[in-house]
């Protein structure tokens, strides 16, 4: 900044640190958070990784450094490896130089840099290990060679070696290793099996220069059977949180990381300001004792203090006068805790009440350990009082201190364990909210979406704001983003995926806990990615749209062109070539040129048909319509001779079959030398039916195989088609003849039809066996044991006669053909049928004593009426089954397959899914279609679960009216129903999107994009599928959800109008009006009495 802007402006200070998110990185930013809102001043974090690492695309962070948005710069150069010989690094130490600095933990411009000694505290944990432990045996785990502050740690190991006189032994000390997870454990591994060291022979104790690498190691020998500390013991250095997660806790070095965040943060304002840097001795390091290193812990230590000797008389004086010296003095706790510890122990014993006492002191460490200081130092402070009591009471009164201050352990115990559910509650509850985040980020679709998310979402977690700045960012861009009304603290997260940045992140504090701006920071850039993604498919979607259209408009152009004069040639010829026949005295050349011209002119329009269907064919908008057709039928009509006995039906499209198969029957004549003789075979190979096309004795007159396929229009299309029914072509020529094998698939229930079995399920007359000789086939009947007969087995086909019309027949296809066994296995079906697939056919072909009944499962009684009065209209003299709760709608269906299913999402004993579930397992529900009602909000859940039912509608209670509920059913009712079930998917999550975020500002385009179809493909489909357009659904929806709030709760109009989704109150109350006829505040006068 400018040197006017610094004496005008608050101070803005920046703190350079690999990370905030582990270990003594999150102590130190917490404390110079602490000193910059003391000093009332601005500061940033730059949480980059070590630079040139493997945290290479997070050093970009560090490129916003700079006097443009900062006054001055507190440099943890010892967590950066800085300085290294790296180019990297050289420059961003020209960036830093450009500001006034503070250096941590090693030297980084021309000042000294702040250190802790943590030399000294090393040689105190080495020494007690030695000393009081006897260890002499003791490996070392090392840091990066970078980091001088871990080369201090490592001369500490050396020269406190050397003051025992215990020779340095190399094969002992670990090669440095950096500080990934698991690092510490990998050490370990290369000293144990890479060197063969035994522990508690080789080495009986482990040293480490961070406890994030002692806790690795601990639990690597633990994993091992290693005994701590018996057989080895083990101490790290920091004294951090995972210290204290291990089993046993990690005696360690305590570094006061937040005194030296603090203190870096003071250096910095003073020297921005003017003042004189005070001369601060470095923070002391301290050794705190756990049972790691074979110590009895810091509770335990305290026994032998405990026991103090009783004195034989009471001195309340006495007492009285030690206990104001304690408070007094200096501890970890607080002196306002300290003093409120004694004056309530001795007010007790002066006569005040017990409750009293221990009430004051829950009140007491509650509130300082909800200012942020830990429980752990009463225990001490408990301890040290007990000691110092106990030395000048005796009779009753010593009982009566020993209780209290036993009650009083107790009482820290419990705040102890509230404050370790609290954390554990709250940190669910950040972990739930970011995983909400996420799912509100993943449906943003543009960055004005994601940046809406944001500032819903943030505040939420606790992050008052975010700013973003994409890439390329600068520091004055980002300077102009910056508040200037109040002081700020801020973290700066680089967005990017993989080695690719997107941009900047700069969050405001909040939580302090940097693992929250780190998970902020990924999922951000995985939505920013995707929107990128997005937006690319969307630019190439709508280039090739563009593309295709004008493709098609220009053949379909020149073909109207072309196809215009063709035909009235082919009139006038037709026309022509009738008067002329008529006469008598016609040259006979005459009508032979007029007919070559008429078989030219039609040859010419079958080539401008075949060009549009190239065109089609080429851009996958080349219709079909499959359906079951008899191939002896279009074989019959294409070689004009029906082929000897009955085919199994085919699922192909017939006009576009028929084609295929006229065009290939009439490339063999042409290439085989004029019409006639071409024989037709059929053979029932399961899982295909071969059609061969030949003539015998007759080689080819031109090209023949690929040249062929590749000479013309017809052969092209005609291996499109093939290709399109999911079949395939096969040319043969040689000296017996020319072939042409189409090989088509049969159909199955579901998918293409798998590698055929050995043999052949029979169900019915035993007439169509004579393609299927080569296999064995199993008559199968009414009473035979199904199961029994598909275990560990599949067939190559399931033959069925239709025409036989029997009911037992029929119950056997259905089952066969819901088996999940059998959903890839082929049907043969012999007979007259109707329908798109197998599943409409053998649906069709239902017997009228076989039809099931209509199911309605809802525990509302006016529901159960409404829909039971509708499908007797729809439905007159149908069998409709009403049941209350799960259980007893599959109590009333027994073995019935129903005809429909009414059910309401919640039921009083089950999820209506779950019903469905239930009866979709035993079979009785094979494309029968569901109508689920929700009386909740429909989730992307509820919409997998309905997915195995192709034919089911969800549909939010009291949406429709009873005219538009009737058409839906009488729809859902229809033998045929041909919603496409793609469509009806996308319908769904339409619904779903529309009933979770009905309360915002919702545009055609986000429902459309949700639901992963255009704008109008929506409005048409969505009416089709619900009988009403997206827009009313969701203003019917707003509605119901407004009445819920009117009866429950006692907002406003206008606030019940604002969280439904209506912004303006003078239409909320016209739309209410209209579809409930009444105003809202009328409606909830008119409910209230009900409830009272």
């Amino acid at each position: 900044m400018s040197e006017a802007n610094m004496t005008a402006a608050r101070l803005t200070i920046g703190l350079v640190t690999a990370n905030i998110h582990l270990g003594v990185g999150a102590t130190l930013w917490s404390g110079a958070l602490d000193a910059a809102r003391r000093h009332d001043v601005n500061l940033i974090c730059f949480p980059g990784g070590e630079v040139g690492a493997t945290d290479r695309p997070r050093n970009r962070v560090y490129d916003l450094v700079g006097p443009e948005l900062l006054d001055g710069l507190i440099c943890w150069a010892s967590t950066l490896g800085l300085p290294v010989a790296h180019a990297r690094a050289a420059r961003l130490g020209r960036r830093f130089g450009r500001l006034p600095m503070v250096s941590l933990g090693g030297a980084m411009g021309e000042d000294r840099p702040l250190t802790l000694d943590s030399y000294r505290g090393m040689c105190t944990a080495i020494s007690h290990l030695i000393e009081v432990h006897g260890r002499r045996r003791l490996a070392f785990i090392r840091g990066t060679v970078a980091n001088p502050v871990i080369v201090e740690r490592y001369r500490a190991y050396t020269d406190t070696l050397a003051r025992h006189r215990i020779p340095l032994d190399r094969t002992l000390v670990s090669a440095p290793v950096d500080f990934h997870l698991e690092a510490g454990a990998s050490a370990m591994r290369v000293l144990l099996d890479a060197r063969a060291l035994r522990p508690g022979r080789d080495f009986d104790a482990v040293v480490a220069c961070s406890d994030f690498l002692a806790a690795d190691a601990l639990r690597e020998l633990s994993g091992r059977g290693v005994r701590v500390p018996e057989d080895v013991a083990v101490i790290g250095v920091n004294d951090s949180p995972e210290a204290t997660l291990v089993d046993p806790p990690l005696t360690s070095v305590s570094m006061p990381f937040a005194e030296l965040g603090e203190l870096a943060v003071e250096t910095m304002v003073a020297r921005l300001r003017g003042c004189a840097v005070a001369t601060v001795p470095a923070p002391a390091s301290t050794l705190v004792v756990r049972r790691s290193c074979g110590c009895p812990g810091p509770l335990l230590a305290h026994l032998d203090e405990d026991a103090a000797q009783d004195p034989g008389r009471t001195s309340l004086a006495e007492l009285r006068a030690e206990l104001s010296a304690l408070a007094a003095g200096r501890g970890v706790v607080p002196p306002a805790g300290r003093q409120a510890l004694c004056a309530g122990l001795l007010a007790a014993l002066d006569g005040g009440d017990d409750g009293v006492f221990l009430a004051g002191v829950d009140r007491v460490v509650t509130g300082l350990a909800g200012a942020g200081r830990e429980v752990d130092p009463w225990e001490s402070l408990l301890t040290e009082v007990r000691t110092l009591a106990l030395r000048h009471v005796t009779g009753p009164v010593r009982v009566r201190v020993e209780r209290l201050l036993d009650r009083a352990r107790l009482v820290v115990a419990d705040v102890r364990r509230r404050l370790l559910e609290y954390e554990r509650w709250q940190a669910e509850q950040t972990s739930r909210r970011l995983r909400e985040l996420g799912n509100a980020l993943s449906s943003a679709v543009d960055m004005g979406a994601l940046t809406g998310v944001l500032d819903r979402q943030l505040p939420v977690i606790g992050v008052p704001h975010c700013r973003l700045l994409p890439e390329p960012a600068r520091q004055q861009a980002f300077a102009g983003l910056l508040p200037t009304d109040r002081r700020f603290s801020m973290v700066a997260e680089p967005l990017y995926v993989r080695d690719e940045l997107l941009g900047f992140g700069l969050f405001e504090v909040g939580p302090r806990s940097g693992a929250v701006y780190r998970a902020l920071g990924d999922q951000i850039s995985a939505s920013i990615k995707e929107i990128g993604l997005f937006d690319d498919v969307r630019a190439a979607r709508d280039l090739a749209e563009q593309a295709n259209r004008v493709k098609t408009t220009l053949l379909s152009s020149v073909n109207d062109e072309l196809r215009a004069p063709v035909q009235e040639i082919r009139r006038r010829v037709d026309d022509a070539l009738r008067t002329v026949e008529s006469l008598a005295d016609a040259p006979p050349r005459l009508v032979v040129g007029l007919k070559e011209i008429q078989v030219s002119a039609e040859h010419q329009l079958g080539v401008l048909s075949d060009l549009l269907d190239l065109s089609k064919a080429e851009i996958d908008t080349l219709d079909l319509a499959p359906e079951l057709v008899d191939p002896a039928a279009l074989l019959a009509e294409v070689g004009r001779r029906r082929p000897p006995g009955p085919l199994p039906l085919i699922q192909a499209d017939r006009r576009r079959l028929r084609q295929a198969l006229v065009s290939l029957h009439g490339c063999v004549e042409r290439l085989t030398g004029g019409a006639g003789g071409v024989r037709v075979e059929v053979e029932v190979v399961p899982p295909n039916l071969r059609i061969r096309f030949g003539r015998r004795g007759v080689r080819p007159t031109g090209l023949w195989g690929a040249e062929a396929v590749d000479g013309g229009l017809a052969l092209p299309i005609t291996r499109r088609l093939i290709t399109l029914h999911n079949g395939s072509l096969r040319f043969g020529s040689g000296p017996a003849g020319v072939t042409v094998e189409v090989s088509l698939p049969l159909p199955c229930p579901r998918g293409r039809p798998a590698p055929a079995g050995d043999h052949v399920l029979l169900v019915g007359a035993d007439r169509s066996l004579g393609q299927l000789a080569d296999l064995p086939v199993r008559h199968v009947r009414t009473g035979d044991d199904l199961a029994a007969v598909l275990d560990g087995t599949r067939p190559a086909a399931v033959v069925w006669d239709a025409a036989s019309g029997r009911a037992e027949d029929w119950s056997l296809v259905r089952y066969l053909h819901d088996h999940a066994m059998l959903r890839r296995t082929p049907f043969l079906v012999y007979g007259e049928v109707c329908g798109a697939d197998l599943d409409e056919a053998i649906t069709a072909r239902r017997p009228a004593e076989l039809a099931g009944p209509v199911l309605i499962a809802d525990v509302d009684p006016a529901t159960q009426a409404t829909y039971h009065r509708l499908v007797a209209q729809v439905r007159p003299g149908h069998v409709v089954l009403v049941a209350a709760d799960g259980a007893a709608a599959l109590a009333a269906l027994e073995e019935d397959v129903p005809s429909l299913v009414i059910v309401s999402q919640t039921l009083p004993d089950m999820d209506g899914f779950d019903v469905l579930d239930r009866l979709h397992g035993e079979g009785r529900l094979p494309n029968v279609p569901v109508l689920v009602l929700s009386g909740r909000t429909i989730t992307v859940e509820d919409i997998q679960r309905a997915e195995p039912y192709g034919r089911s509608v969800l549909l939010g209670k009291g949406i429709l009216s009873e005219a538009e509920t009737s058409a839906l059913v009488a729809r859902l009712s229809m033998p045929r129903h041909q919603a496409p079930q793609r469509s009806s998917l996308l319908v769904k999550h339409a619904v779903a999107f529309l009933h979770q975020h009905y309360h915002h500002q919702i545009t055609r385009r986000q429902v459309a994009q949700a639901a992963g179809m255009s704008e109008d493909y929506l409005s048409r489909t969505f009416h089709r599928e619900l009988c009403v357009s997206p827009w009313e659904y969701l203003n019917r929806l707003r509605i119901q959800r407004a009445k819920e709030r009117l009866r429950e709760s006692d907002e406003s109009v206008q606030v019940v109008a604002r969280r439904v989704g209506f912004h303006d109150r003078a239409y909320f109350s016209r739309m209410f009006r209209k579809l409930v006829g009444i105003p809202p505040q009328a409606y909830r006068e008119s409910w209230a009495p009900s409830t009272r």
